[in-house]
Formats: structure tokens, C-alpha cells, sequence
């Protein structure tokens, strides 16, 4: 059973469940666990940065978990998370130079350009 149905919604406990069952060999008590360590899985839970911090109660390498593991985890109990987890994954895997994006110099961007290969700047909201 869920441990505080107030801090975890039943689709992120059935998928909690639903992680256990189809991956046995790592996550066979995954449920069990959450519940007997539930405080510092509230605190890993409501941590503003989840996916830069360890798994509670030393779970990574206790189950000799990836990040990829992490990410499933992410994604069951704080789903709007997964974007800047994949993003980690992606820096530790392939380089800060996958993840960041370069900054668009003036004049750069002027060289590109031509009579016929105009600049055009897009500017939407909240893109900085």
C-alpha cells in the first residue's frame, strides 16, 4: 500500500509497483522499501533538485544502480523532473557540449548572413 497517499498520487505509487514487477532483479522490493525508509524518501521526494541528489538510504549502490535507473524513479515520483534528469545524464555521458547551448554572437551570426541569406530573430516568451 501507498505510504502517504498526500505526498505520493496512487498513478506515481502504481508506477513505483509497476517498476518493481518489471524490473525484479533490481527494484523486486522497491515498494518495501520506500515504505520502511519513507522519511528520507519524503525528503528525496521533496527536494527541489531530486535528480542531483543520491537515491535514500544508499539505494544506488546498494542495487548497483545506473542514472538511467534514477530516471525511472524520477519519473514515477517527480515526473516534471525527468527533462533536467535526462539532461544530467547527457552532460555525464557526453559532455557539457550536448547539453549547453552555445550563445549566439552579433557578429557571428553577421558572417553567416548575406544579401540572400537573411537573419531572423524568433522571440518567444519565457525564452531567455
Amino acid at each position: 500500500p501507498n505510504p502517504d497517499p498526500d505526498r505520493i498520487a496512487e498513478k506515481a505509487w502504481l508506477y513505483v509497483y509497476a517498476i518493481s514487477l518489471t524490473m525484479p532483479e533490481k527494484f523486486g522490493s522497491l515498494c518495501e522499501h520506500i515504505t520502511e525508509h519513507f522519511s528520507s524518501w519524503r525528503d528525496w521526494i521533496l527536494s527541489e533538485n531530486p535528480q542531483d541528489l543520491p537515491l535514500p538510504e544508499n539505494l544506488e549502490t546498494e542495487l548497483e544502480l545506473h542514472y538511467f535507473h534514477k530516471l525511472l524513479l524520477l519519473r514515477a515520483l517527480r515526473e516534471e523532473k525527468v527533462g533536467f534528469g535526462i539532461a544530467e545524464l547527457v552532460r555525464e555521458k557526453m559532455g557539457k557540449e550536448f547539453v549547453e547551448v552555445p550563445l549566439a554572437r552579433m557578429a557571428e551570426i553577421y558572417e553567416d548572413s548575406s544579401p540572400i541569406t537573411p537573419v531572423v530573430f524568433v522571440l518567444s516568451t519565457g525564452a531567455d
